[in-house]
């Protein structure tokens, strides 16, 4: 390669890289993002300050200005609207997550390797997601990582898969109107809108520039420049036009279309959304409800929705989650297939049954391989990854996956601690603070006499520790039935599980006693603050922040929709994307 393509890269990777910091610190959103540092497995992801430590970075997110403020909703707060105070979010721009880059380069160059497992972890919300807007910044670690991937992707898509990205025969790779068409093209599609002018000429230069060095290297070029684009690597949520007499703008077409794809998909927008942009038609309410029902029809979308369940459930925490290898020797192995069991039962639920939170709670079957059904002990009566039948006595949908009990459980068990924290949070939505350093140093042996519950119960029953284990040990210990890998842990002298009784306390309307993790599903369906935190879940992850009583009024507007069709979470998804929340921005 000549010394202009050194220099180029060189310049242009300082360039891209300032500019790239530059747009993630416009945000304008304060927001607050926790780590469960007991779970990362390292890193905690990079958020792009001026400054940084190389080895589990994290960075800083920079100073935001001052927005209102609403108070919490979810748990014990009901969702309520208050038309005065519904206000929409603050503009912003959002940086890919590593999923979202990774299906984008996908559907864009036709690469399958997933090149961001590589970067650096993004930062997760204590509610599970990692696709919050503020915490997803670029630092040195990242941009370098990115710049790397940028090279590497697009000299395979060169060298390899020219017709994913090149319009015309590789002998036409000096045609003018060829060269045209896929600066065009390619450009409208990585950028998700059409190229200004300016952009046509600039990247048309870098095709020439790459092709005096080498036959395909004008589309090398310009693919590697694309892939580090501010505007490629960022969504922008800024809206466009005058404000409303609430002071709010609508997202712009190009904007909306972005959103409404990387919420329901997963990735870039196909070429009739970004169609509908380009005539205005998002502009209508009805066509945003018909574009979001389209994408939900479409193949990814069955990736795209896995995606918020991996992230709420803990199985995107699970790939760095070990074990003792003395206690559960095959648990690197089955690893992935905890992963997948998880994706083919939402999947499933989602798009074969009948979406509703009930099934995907409390089913009794689940999709396996063999290694996984040795640790439900079940038979898988057709072949892997087939609908197989499980005790109902003992196993309920998502609550007893082994991926869900192996992510909150202990290295060499289960966790009363972890499990009870898991269903206060992500399915009450009542966020359990993290214990006091040197809680559970220098702890009692249990005396004389003394069950492992009522040691457990003593023991953290404390002044520093009751507040939070009152509410989680009730939760937590039913999942006692079932070990570190979700493996049957005790049962009686007829192999059924034993009845290990639990308690409800401080919720909104299931306070109360129960019997093992599948009352305990059964119990969760029903509970209007379970439905309401389930609202709140989608709203955070399709708006990739916290949300509060602000969005009250699209909150509300959305449970009831869900409320109406049943709890059908498609429905709820489509009531999420449809939703103010979404479709508006503050005007700054």
């Amino acid at each position: 390669m000549g010394n202009r393509w050194t220099t180029w890269r060189a310049a242009g990777l300082a360039g891209w890289t300032a500019l790239s910091l530059t747009a993630g610190c416009q945000d304008g959103g304060a927001g607050e993002v926790e780590t469960d540092a007991a779970n990362s497995g390292g890193a905690t992801g990079d958020t792009g300050a001026p400054t940084t430590t190389q080895g589990g970075e994290t960075g800083e997110t920079g100073e935001t200005g001052e927005e209102p403020q609403g108070d919490p909703v979810g748990g014990l707060v009901p969702i309520t609207c208050d038309p005065a105070l519904s206000r929409a979010g603050a503009p912003r721009v959002w940086r890919l997550s590593r999923s979202e880059y990774d299906n984008t380069v996908a559907d864009l160059l036709g690469d399958e390797t997933r090149p961001a497992t590589a970067f650096l972890p993004d930062p997760r919300d204590w509610s599970g997601f990692s696709n919050f807007a503020d915490a997803l910044r670029v630092g040195a670690t990242q941009a370098e990582q990115i710049a790397k991937a940028a090279q590497a992707l697009a000299l395979d898509t060169a060298t390899n898969r020219l017709d994913k990205v090149f319009p015309c025969a590789p002998e036409q790779l000096a045609d003018a109107a060829c060269i045209d068409q896929f600066v065009t093209d390619l450009g409208r599609r990585a950028l998700r809108r059409p190229l200004t002018d300016e952009e046509k000429t600039r990247y048309a230069q870098l095709y020439a520039l790459g092709s005096a060095d080498e036959l395909r290297g004008g589309v090398r070029y310009v693919v590697e420049a694309l892939l580090q684009s501010p505007h490629f690597l960022y969504r922008s949520e800024r809206g466009d036009g005058l404000p409303d007499e609430r002071g709010e703008v609508r997202l712009e077409s190009y904007e909306l279309a972005s959103a409404l794809s990387y919420a329901l998909l997963g990735t870039l927008p196909d070429d009739e959304l970004l169609a509908a942009a380009g005539q205005g038609l998002l502009a209508d309410d009805a066509e945003v409800e018909a574009q979001a029902r389209r994408l939900l029809a479409k193949p990814e979308a069955r990736r795209g929705q896995v995606e918020l369940y991996r992230q709420m459930f803990g199985y995107e925490e699970l790939l760095s989650i070990e074990k003792d290898p003395a206690v559960y020797p095959q648990y690197l192995e089955l690893r992935p297939s905890m992963v997948t069991e998880l994706e083919f039962f939402v999947r499933h639920v989602l798009f074969d049954a009948d979406a509703r939170l009930e099934t995907l709670l409390t089913a009794p079957y689940s999709f396996l391989d063999a290694g996984l059904a040795g640790v439900y002990g079940a038979t898988i009566e057709g072949g892997p990854w087939t609908q197989t039948p499980l005790d109902p006595q003992a196993r309920a949908g998502v609550l007893t996956m082994p991926g869900l009990l192996a992510n909150f459980g202990h290295i060499d068990s289960g966790s009363i601690a972890l499990r009870g924290r898991f269903v206060r949070e992500r399915l009450l939505c009542q966020m359990i603070p993290d214990p006091p350093p040197g809680a559970f140093e220098n702890l009692p042996p249990p005396v004389e006499g003394q069950t492992g519950r009522e040691w457990y119960d003593t023991v953290t029953s404390g002044e520093t520790c009751a507040g939070c284990h009152t509410l989680i040990n009730g939760v937590g210990w039913p999942f006692e039935q079932l070990g570190g890998i979700g493996e049957p842990f005790l049962q009686d002298e007829n192999g059924a599980p034993p009845p290990i009784s639990g308690e409800l306390l401080g919720t909104r309307d299931i306070d109360g006693t129960f019997v093992g993790p599948v009352e305990l599903a059964h119990l969760l369906v029903g509970s209007v603050q379970v439905q309401e935190c389930m609202t709140i879940q989608h709203f955070r992850y399709v708006l990739g922040r916290p949300v509060d009583s602000l969005d009250g009024c699209s909150l509300q507007a959305a449970h009831e929709k869900f409320a109406a069709a049943d709890f059908d979470l498609t429905e709820l998804a489509v009531a999420a994307v449809t939703s103010r929340s979404f479709l508006y921005r503050r005007a700054e």
